[in-house]
């Protein structure tokens, strides 16, 4: 897809632009979905692309400039946390530190901020929530298997790695415990739309539409379950055709498409 036509679709109508949608194109009754790291570059993309179908809600600790409706919080602060949970219906949670962040700031955000905002949520009633990961939690397995979601990750020592299995442990006991349903979504390396159209091939990867895709997908999919058996849920997530990691269950549960192929 040309990068013109992905940013007509997602309602960015121009480079660099935050996410601009207009009110009239939201429902008023539309569900609120909290995205948090606004800071980052994917938060204001899924708002957009989200924008037709839900109410999205962006959170970070500082403030950043959007169309959005906005609630400044920091998850590592337990007493903002039930504001900036209060009438959201789910949870997308990128969990994202400054780039700049220490490998223990780093484990900070993915787990105890992870765990306040999870807390708050549950004793606010939302049931569903979606955690954003990473396939490098499944990196230490070698390129010669076919890793599914049914083997054990094995992060490497590295931060980010480490980091993002510790957040998936952390949203799994909740999900265990029975207070809110969560899947997890293990990204491949976030890519634009040229870098896409390019095929970077350094590790598996994934076109931001793509991810836009399966985020939309996973509340479709949530909304459905009603098991507690469904109450944790774990995808991988990346474009297309890498055989090292199938997309399997996710084109068979969720409808995942890839519009990318590596």
């Amino acid at each position: 897809m040309k990068r013109r036509t992905f940013l007509q679709r997602s309602g960015l109508a121009f480079p660099g632009a935050a996410a601009v949608l207009a009110a009239d194109r939201v429902e008023p009754t539309a569900e609120s979905v909290l995205i948090t790291s606004a800071h980052t570059r994917l938060a204001p993309i899924l708002a957009a692309g989200l924008g037709k179908q839900y109410r999205p809600v962006l959170t970070a600790a500082q403030e950043i400039r959007t169309e959005h409706e906005w609630r400044r919080g920091d998850p590592l602060d337990e007493t903002t946390t039930a504001d900036l949970v209060r009438g959201i219906g789910a949870i997308v949670h990128l969990a994202e530190p400054p780039a700049s962040a220490s490998t223990a700031a780093q484990v900070d955000v993915r787990t105890r901020a992870t765990y306040n905002l999870l807390q708050a949520a549950a004793a606010a009633g939302v049931t569903r929530a979606i955690y954003i990961s990473s396939l490098d939690v499944m990196q230490g397995h070698g390129e010669r298997f076919a890793v599914t979601e049914d083997w054990r990750p094995e992060p490497t020592t590295a931060a980010g790695a480490m980091s993002h299995w510790l957040g998936e442990c952390t949203c799994r006991e909740f999900a265990r415990q029975g207070s809110i349903s969560i899947v997890a979504l293990r990204f491949g390396r976030l890519v634009g739309e040229e870098e896409a159209g390019g095929k970077p091939a350094d590790r598996p990867w994934l076109a931001e539409s793509d991810a836009v895709q399966a985020v939309r997908l996973s509340l479709d999919y949530l909304r459905k379950r009603t098991s507690p058996a469904d109450r944790w849920t774990v995808f991988h997530i990346l474009a297309a055709g890498c055989p090292r990691f199938p997309i399997s269950k996710a084109e068979r549960l969720l409808g995942y498409r890839p519009e990318f192929r590596s």
